[in-house]
């Protein structure tokens, strides 16, 4: 696993990672205790989430909610890169306007 960017803060975490022979069981299914944006760039899979099975093309995007479960399907003919960003619900409210 090649990690291409990463950044971490506080506040934010955005990870850019290329696996070039990825390994199906490196990808267990799991879930988060925030919401995941999740930018497939290239490979060939799909996404199993809460039961439900979502074929994957490159340029896809995914929104998970936090605690939902999912498992990535992927073949390991393929290079496997994607681009993933935790977002705390916290960083999505809106301030509230006084008027």
């Amino acid at each position: 696993m090649e990690s291409h960017f990463y950044y971490r803060d506080e506040d934010l975490f955005v990870h850019h990672t290329l696996d070039k022979h990825p390994t199906p069981d490196s990808f267990p299914m799991h879930a988060h205790e925030r919401m995941e944006i999740f930018y497939f760039l290239s490979g060939c899979g799909a996404y199993l989430i809460e039961g439900t099975q979502y074929d994957l093309c490159a340029g896809d995007v995914l929104i998970m909610r936090h605690a939902e479960a999912h498992k990535l399907l992927i073949r390991p003919d393929e290079p496997y890169d994607r681009i993933a960003i935790p977002v705390s619900y916290t960083h999505l409210t809106l301030p509230t306007i006084r008027l």
